[in-house]
């Protein structure tokens, strides 16, 4: 059995093509592909393949980098990483040997991450090949400037207190050049493909698409993905910033979100969606593709030589548009408030219709001897 693995990056679209492999799985198994969540029973039912990481983690000696891995599956020293994998290997083997088709996809956008050396590289390639007879490994990679924005919107939803000027000015340089190498000159460039996420470089202008295409298949039948794990508005990534630095991210035990933080955190997400995207300033545009110029052009030049340049120009950030409006802060702050306030009182956090929010508040103002005309609370967007 061959494997093709989906090593990331991460926020290059790996929870859409995550998604599309999980609830295809069936349909795709009928035309010799096959995957699994590969969830081991009692752990977090992740669809990134988490075990695989710890076990590439656990040949080089070391801790699996990601705490969140470390937090959902209680693995705090080498012994309970230890324990894990070897639970995880036999029920990983049993898996495979069960499977009967040609080609099985393997997708964590976590080996990429936290993979540098071609010694890392070589440790997971030996690991995989206790279970296949051959590896194809799938890279994509993202402007930086994208990126960064959305890696951003991701870390605070797991935390972090920094603000977009800090994140720029640490992590600026992005090498997807030496990325793309590492993966090449180990393995072979025959055994390593890379792919961009800008829309004229994928088949058909769309990720799904493309990637099916490099495993061997073809989206028309099956059911698409819906979109998840969006980024924040940047509305919504202020004020999250915020509740981060002032609640506790964390439930007493460590082991998952403060409900208070998931409650905030995801009416955020809902009552921001119509909102601009949180996205760096033009001048942070100009640093950026200016830090990681001659990288991209090296990457270019070595994977994608018919392209004239790796991103496209297009138009920067007007410097006179705000990228975030203090009405817009305002507006998510009040409709924040007002969720979480139905949740207090027994609701389960949903908004309410724009239309139902209208009629509720007018006849309020008409018990109360107001008018329908009166001040009602905004709305939030619709669902």
């Amino acid at each position: 059995m061959k494997a093709i693995v989906h090593i990331g990056m991460p926020k290059c679209g790996s929870t859409s093509i995550q998604r599309w492999l999980d609830i295809n799985a069936a349909a795709l198994s009928s035309r010799g592909v096959g995957y699994d969540r590969l969830s081991l029973p009692g752990h977090y039912p992740s669809t990134a393949h988490e075990g695989i990481k710890i076990c590439h983690s656990h040949r080089l000696g070391r801790l699996v980098e990601s705490a969140f891995i470390r937090r959902v599956h209680g693995i705090t020293d080498l012994s309970d990483q230890e324990r894990f994998v070897r639970t995880f290997e036999e029920f990983f083997g049993a898996h495979v040997r069960s499977r009967r088709e040609p080609v099985f996809i393997v997708s964590s956008e976590y080996i990429a991450a936290h993979t540098h050396t071609p010694a890392e590289v070589g440790a997971l390639e030996s690991w995989l090949a206790q279970f296949f007879d051959a590896t194809q490994y799938i890279l994509y990679v993202r402007r930086q400037e994208d990126w960064l924005a959305s890696s951003y919107s991701q870390d605070l939803k797991r935390g972090v207190t920094e603000t977009l000027p800090q994140v720029v000015a640490q992590s600026a340089v992005q090498d997807w050049h030496a990325k793309a190498a590492l993966w090449a000159d180990t393995l072979g460039e025959d055994r390593v493909e890379i792919g961009l996420t800008e829309r004229e470089a994928l088949r058909d202008g769309d990720l799904v698409a493309d990637f099916a295409a490099r495993i061997g298949t073809d989206p028309e039948g099956l059911a698409d993905a819906p979109r998840l794990n969006e980024s924040l508005s940047a509305a919504g990534a202020a004020l999250l910033r915020v509740a981060n630095e002032r609640m506790d991210h964390f439930s007493s035990d460590g082991t998952r979100v403060d409900p208070r933080k998931l409650a905030v955190r995801q009416a955020l997400e809902r009552q921001t969606l119509d909102l601009p995207k949180v996205r760096l300033n033009a001048e942070q545009v100009r640093h950026v593709r200016a830090v990681n110029a001659a990288s991209n052009e090296r990457l270019r030049a070595r994977f994608f030589p018919d392209r004239d340049v790796l991103f496209p120009a297009r138009p920067d950030p007007l410097a006179d548009e705000p990228a975030l409006r203090a009405e817009d802060v305002a507006r998510a702050g009040l409709d924040l408030l007002l969720t979480l306030r139905a949740q207090g009182k027994g609701g389960r956090g949903r908004t309410t219709p724009k239309g139902a929010r209208k009629g509720r508040a007018a006849r309020r103002h008409r018990r109360s001897g107001g008018s329908e005309s009166g001040n009602a609370p905004p709305a939030a967007p619709p669902q």
